[in-house]
């Protein structure tokens, strides 16, 4: 019983730090994004619009 209450809390502890990886990575990308949209558009915009996207 004890192992099987240790597991689920793991569970919840891995996801949670999983989202707030990938939550800190796309707010990065987008901030990137955000400072570089004037190149991206001289580069003819078409990666800005795909992520955006």
């Amino acid at each position: 019983m004890k192992k099987r209450k240790l597991r689920k809390p793991i569970r919840w502890t891995l996801m949670g730090i999983l989202i707030l990886v990938i939550s800190i990575l796309f707010n990065i990308l987008m901030l990137v994004g955000i400072s570089n949209q004037h190149h991206y558009i001289n580069n003819g915009g078409g990666a800005l619009e795909v992520f955006t996207e």
